[in-house]
């Protein structure tokens, strides 16, 4: 029986100012302390909630993989500068994997029921299906494995983000799927630093329609720097990592981080990398990505870093072989020879019917003729030659004797090219930048062509230099038509000469130059390696790197300098040679600028050759004495012998 006071008082007062409340609450508990079982549930959570990192307090979508002795082992063995290759990439696969498998958990999911063999039903659920991955290179490629794994079949995309410093990020290089904006997305890289190249990517992702919270970024390690970074810039997405680490040193180096152990690399105490560590290359810290450096007395540059395999050897993916590569190699080499160069004759029939118009000759097929006879028969203008690179109608002209141009070469060692594409076209969206056309039927062309006697080919794509250009849209639309030019002409038998040029207008100085051709070059070689092209029988034919046509004057030894830095920091040590057109230079000066490239520091790689063009002067002896001995000078830039004062004599380029 209940008590008047109970009835007048308690039970009043707790349906008024109790009982309401109880729409408030986290957690309602019946029948108070004897529910030992609800109890017990709640200590368990409090104490996980203890045992998080402070991160993962202030940042809901922060995850910390739970930490048992098993990951703290690995830990400590990827951590162990004594640690093997071997073993840091095992156990460092098992952690990616562990987090990988953790941030596929966090995907969306919808209930599904099945039939078991039994014909039962069993009530699961379905995997998200719209899903990608993305790698920032190359230590995130360390993570697809584990990702394909784990995901049948999915679709992996890539961004190359260079490095300069601590906040200093460009973005060189990007290849995503066309759907990316509607899947879920989860970003790969194993260490996260200062969190800037995460932010750049993250960005890139939000700008090719990706939304936010459908961003996943896994990584083994992270800095607490780099988390707040992130989770700041952008709070919506969920980040997964095994470990939050101390922080960063005055570096920027994640501590305690993890050590690259023992390399056979000398002043291996002086070198920090993940990179270095799981796949035998070398990145120097502090230092932008575009280096020389001699790994086991080798060159190595950027270009061939990207490419080496997990033994450190250089290789090339994906490719058994080329159909006529002994033949590739051994043209390349040819053309490359040094003494020798290469005969630009490849003018339009437009181009060149401006200048016989200029000395009022008529632009006909009998006179173009007798002027490309003119070139060939000039009397040991061949000797300096390894090749000459015709227009398509001199391909199959003959002397006035009947004999075909390309047996006057031959017969001379002379390697016959051809010029294959078909001029530039405004690229839209941009600021009157280009790309070139010639794609059509490029493929038959190239084997007509080695029918006719051609052994090498030239493509020429131009890029400029403005407060914005070039653009990202110009650089990856040129180097991307390099490589798919290229590989069509290595697979028919021709040698590409692979020729991005960067034009001289502009007031820029050498500098703004010099870091323009270091990412032109860098997203080439890059291109030329996603079409498998066969750097060895290559040519690459850029520009020098001068200032601007009205910018600030430099001396050939400036020039020399910054062309070879530029060329030493990008080009793969398997390319062959390296040739050059003057490039709205004078011919004295090109001259002056190239003998200066190969003097400077005693480099070996620019076999190169200045590319001359004679006047028309079929009745004149005394100008094709003065063009011999134009050759013999550019042939002696090439070894270094030129003392300066040309002549005087003003040859077209």
């Amino acid at each position: 029986m209940q008590s008047v006071q109970y009835s007048k008082f308690v039970k009043p007062a707790f349906d008024d100012f109790i009982l309401p409340t109880k729409k408030y609450a986290d957690i309602i508990i019946p029948r108070g302390g004897d529910n030992h079982v609800a109890i017990d549930l709640i200590v368990q959570h409090i104490r996980t909630k203890l045992g998080q990192h402070d991160l993962c307090k202030i940042y809901p979508n922060l995850y910390v993989i739970q930490s048992t002795f098993q990951i703290r082992g690995m830990h400590t063995l990827i951590r162990d500068a004594q640690t093997t290759k071997h073993d840091f990439v095992f156990y460092a696969d098992r952690l990616i994997r562990l987090v990988v498998e953790h941030g596929l958990g966090h995907l969306p999911f919808t209930e599904k029921q099945v039939i078991t063999p039994t014909e039962s039903v069993y009530s699961g659920v379905d995997f998200c299906k719209r899903l990608c991955g993305v790698s920032v290179i190359r230590s995130g490629e360390s993570m697809e494995n584990a990702l394909r794994a784990c995901c049948k079949g999915i679709k992996i995309g890539k961004i190359l983000i260079h490095r300069e410093g601590d906040n200093g990020q460009q973005l060189i290089y990007e290849k995503l799927p066309k759907d990316i904006s509607d899947r879920h997305v989860l970003l790969l890289d194993p260490v996260l630093g200062t969190g800037n190249s995460a932010v750049q990517a993250i960005s890139l992702l939000i700008q090719k329609g990706v939304p936010e919270s459908n961003i996943i970024f896994l990584n083994l390690i992270s800095a607490p720097q780099g988390v707040h970074v992130v989770c700041k810039s952008f709070p919506r997405i969920k980040i997964v990592t095994s470990e939050i680490d101390v922080g960063l040193n005055e570096d920027f180096r994640v501590i305690p981080g993890m050590g690259i152990g023992s390399l056979d690399i000398p002043q291996q105490t002086d070198l920090y990398s993940y990179v270095g560590k799981y796949a035998g290359t070398l990145f120097l810290p502090g230092l932008p990505p575009l280096f020389s450096l001699r790994m086991n007395n080798q060159p190595s540059s950027l270009a061939s870093l990207f490419f080496t395999s997990l033994s450190g050897e250089l290789v090339h993916k994906n490719v058994t072989g080329w159909p006529k590569k002994d033949e590739l190699i051994k043209n390349a080499k040819y053309i490359a020879t040094p003494g020798k160069g290469i005969l630009a004759a490849d003018e339009s029939t437009g181009t060149i019917g401006k200048r016989l118009s200029s000395i009022k000759v008529d632009n006909n097929e009998p006179n173009r003729q007798a002027l490309r006879e003119l070139l060939f028969t000039s009397p040991n203008a061949l000797s300096y030659l390894s090749g000459v690179i015709l227009f398509e109608e001199t391909l199959y002209q003959n002397t006035r004797d009947g004999k075909p141009f390309v047996e006057v070469l031959q017969e001379n060692n002379v390697i016959p090219g051809i010029k294959v594409d078909k001029g530039t076209v405004e690229l839209a969206g941009t600021n009157g930048e280009t790309t070139t056309q010639g794609f059509d039927s490029l493929g038959a062309r190239c084997q007509q062509y080695y029918k006719a006697g051609a052994r090498f080919a030239k493509w020429r794509s131009v890029l400029k230099i403005g407060p914005t250009e070039p653009s990202e849209l110009s650089i990856q639309q040129n180097a991307q038509g390099l490589a798919r030019y290229a590989i069509i002409c290595q697979e028919n038998g021709l040698v590409p000469i692979v020729e991005p040029e960067i034009l001289t207008d502009g007031d820029h100085d050498i500098k703004k130059c010099a870091a323009v051709t270091e990412t032109v070059l860098a997203a080439v070689y890059k291109a030329l390696n996603d079409h498998h092209v066969l750097l060895e029988g290559t040519l690459l034919k850029p520009n020098m790197v001068t200032p601007g046509s009205a910018g600030p004057k430099v001396s050939s030894e400036v020039i020399a300098e910054y062309t070879v830095a530029a060329l030493r920091r990008t080009v793969p040590p398997a390319v062959p040679g390296i040739v050059f057109l003057s490039g709205g230079q004078s011919e004295e000066e090109a001259t002056l600028n190239l003998n200066a490239m190969n003097k400077f520091g005693g480099v070996e790689a620019v076999d190169a050759f200045i590319l001359l063009w004679a006047s028309f002067a079929a009745k004149h002896t005394q100008d094709m004495e003065r063009k011999d001995g134009e050759c013999g000078e550019s042939a002696g830039c090439i070894l270094g012998k030129v003392q300066g004062q040309f002549g005087g004599h003003s040859w077209k380029v």
